[in-house]
């Protein structure tokens, strides 16, 4: 993958699952946040985070996937799914401050798929038997 934006892209997605986890009931409110203090807080306890930017670990899966790491707290690792998380509860953070509470990320979402609605073929809707 050639992508310098991978860390966006999982970011969020591992943000809408925590999100989404506790919506759903899956996770209570609290669970969620728990979750998320427990990545910054490992995250700052990160000494990688000092010498190797967020974009740079989407290189990981090229360089060397498989390699078992000597000092991984230095090395930083994938951090992109984790770390990019907080980077949209920030996003989102601002958005509903900035806002004053109209609108949060939810809204930002809403409007890039309605603007990019047509534009790509869409897949067909499968209905898996006994689902609908």
């Amino acid at each position: 993958m050639q992508d310098s934006l991978l860390w966006v892209y999982e970011g969020q997605t591992q943000y809408w699952g925590k999100v989404l986890a506790a919506r759903s009931g899956l996770w209570g409110k609290q669970q969620a946040l728990d979750e998320l203090a427990m990545t910054a807080a490992y995250g700052e306890a990160l000494a990688g985070r000092r010498w190797r930017s967020l974009q740079d670990t989407t290189n990981d899966p090229l360089l060397d996937s498989a390699h078992r790491r000597s000092w991984p707290t230095w090395q930083r690792f994938r951090d992109y799914y984790q770390e990019g998380a907080l980077v949209w509860l920030d996003v989102d953070t601002l958005i509903r401050e900035r806002s004053q509470g109209k609108r949060s990320l939810d809204d930002f979402v809403a409007r890039s798929f309605l603007r990019h609605q047509g534009r790509r073929r869409h897949a067909r809707h499968v209905h898996v038997r006994g689902t609908s």
